[in-house]
């Protein structure tokens, strides 16, 4: 077909022809992960020159029936149903699948994500953290996420943890009697705590941040975000992530580089070389850490209160004395667990508060460093400064050009 009529071939790291090569995007890009492909793919496109590509606009025509109309030499899809792999296989057009449909690589090349790893970053994340507690949330019977889910589990089983896995769709007997909300509430509801989420995308994060909010409302103080419980999603998608209070802890996955990847290959295929015999694929890049995951498991109820009432008075005076009060809890006992279970006084954690919020602001925010040292109760600006060079030897204006990041 197409560009099997017509070989290409590259030489120094470009395309060498007296045409266009035409390239189909059957993609999904309501999904920030299809998104960063797209980039990736736009990326690759002008490395190589000539490689036009051409997104699907037309919903009711089928991802076979538009690469005939532009004749194309290659398609790009992110589908892992049956039936689309299974008839463009039939077409032996060149395609990659950017989705992990590893099953059907033998049909149609995948070039996706590592689930396998993952899903141990997310579990290795928690255990790291002291959590011993774990769930993942989503249904059991899904399988296109089951490598992740594999994997986390193995991970903290190996480390003699069990991980609940679910909650499973509503029942009859549900329907009209539960919201999906209340619903995924009651299965999170039997979970020990401090508990450890991981979602196998970020929409499934925000499902499991309005059921924890139920369960907030329910024990008047109960299921605090993230001392009692930590939620990590997938993709690092910012519409879900930064939209949902707490923001949404999430895996960066690689979707750029699966993308230039991924018009590597189907030039090459075009060219006439062969599919990898296994996937290509990418390994994710690292958890972005937003307010939905702590920095520590938190077992004990007065201790996670406590880091609570700091989390939300850092813009105020914060004293020992205000905070036991709060708390109705005697200053020695508060001091003692303090002690035992994050291995700091309480006024060390008002001011390790302080600076990782101050730090926070900087990386995420344009404020300048007046708002950023009153945000994090510093009366003074200078004193944030000071605080900063002895922390990490950097300026302000240093560490925010060092750790920002686009989200």
């Amino acid at each position: 077909m197409g560009g099997r009529d017509r070989p290409v071939t590259r030489a120094s790291g470009s395309l060498e022809m007296n045409r266009s090569v035409n390239i189909l995007l059957a993609l999904r890009t309501q999904f920030a992960f299809d998104r960063e492909v797209v980039l990736g793919l736009a990326r690759c496109a002008r490395t190589f020159g000539n490689v036009v590509l051409h997104p699907k606009q037309f919903i009711e025509q089928s991802t076979w029936e538009m690469a005939q109309a532009i004749k194309a030499d290659g398609i790009i899809i992110s589908d892992s149903s049956s039936e689309e792999v299974e008839e463009l296989a039939a077409k032996q057009i060149p395609c990659v699948n950017v989705a992990n449909d590893i099953e059907r690589h033998h049909l149609i090349p995948v070039v996706g994500n590592d689930d396998k790893i993952i899903g141990e970053t997310v579990a290795s994340y928690y255990l790291q953290r002291g959590y011993r507690y774990f769930a993942f949330f989503g249904e059991p019977t899904v399988e296109y996420f089951r490598p992740r889910r594999e994997a986390f589990c193995r991970v903290v089983e190996a480390a003699g943890c069990q991980c609940a896995i679910g909650p499973t769709s509503l029942d009859n007997s549900e329907r009209g009697r539960l919201s999906l909300d209340e619903h995924d509430a009651a299965w999170l509801a039997q979970l020990q705590k401090p508990l450890g989420i991981m979602c196998p995308y970020d929409v499934y994060a925000v499902q499991a941040i309005q059921a924890l909010r139920i369960l907030q409302a329910e024990s008047k103080g109960g299921w605090r975000i993230p001392e009692e419980v930590s939620v990590v999603g997938v993709d690092n998608d910012p519409m879900l992530c930064l939209t949902v209070s707490p923001q949404i802890s999430s895996v960066a996955t690689s979707g750029f580089k699966i993308g230039f990847t991924a018009l590597e290959l189907l030039l090459e295929m075009i060219d006439g070389k062969p599919p990898p015999p296994q996937p290509i694929l990418i390994p994710p890049g690292e958890i972005v850490q937003r307010g939905s995951s702590g920095e520590m498991a938190i077992a004990d109820p007065d201790v996670a209160a406590a880091v609570n009432y700091i989390k939300f008075n850092l813009g105020h005076s914060i004293t020992i004395g205000k905070m036991v009060d709060a708390l109705a809890v005697s200053r020695r006992t508060l001091e003692r667990k303090f002690a035992q279970v994050l291995g700091r006084t309480p006024s060390e954690q008002i001011r390790h508060a302080r600076i990782s919020h101050a730090k926070q602001l900087l990386i995420e925010t344009d404020l300048s460093l007046r708002e950023v040292a009153r945000r994090s109760g510093f009366v003074w600006q200078q004193r944030l400064a000071n605080i900063l060079r002895e922390d990490c030897k950097m300026t302000p204006v240093e560490f925010r050009k060092r750790f920002r990041r686009e989200d």
